[in-house]
């Protein structure tokens, strides 16, 4: 595993969508966004495969709470204190990131 995060304290609240430019090394590397927000630990799994660069857009509402949540559940947007971005592949990879906002799409 290799990845980075980012503190944030802040707001999302009139956001929904998660965007980012992306670019791997032509190998599959599946890749866990993890976001924190006032309650717990939301995540997303994704894969990024292809030596191209190419945009991706992530509803939050497809972030998923911990396997051990029981109930019903809704990302607190209201206050977001962290992202996190981690690869998981086998010997020596990269991906090269940018352009990381969360914008209103659908709003």
């Amino acid at each position: 595993w290799t990845g980075f995060s980012k503190e944030l304290g802040i707001t999302w609240a009139t956001n929904d969508t998660l965007t980012f430019w992306a670019k791997g090394d032509g190998t599959l590397q599946k890749m866990t966004i993890k976001v924190q927000d006032s309650q717990m630990e939301w995540t997303y799994t994704m894969n990024i495969e292809g030596g191209d660069g190419k945009a991706y857009e992530i509803p939050l509402s497809e972030f998923s709470p911990p396997d051990w949540w029981e109930g019903d559940a809704a990302m607190d947007l209201s206050k977001i204190d962290s992202i996190a971005f981690q690869l998981e592949a086998s010997g020596e990879h990269f991906v090269y990131m940018d352009d990381i906002r969360v914008i209103a799409k659908n709003g």
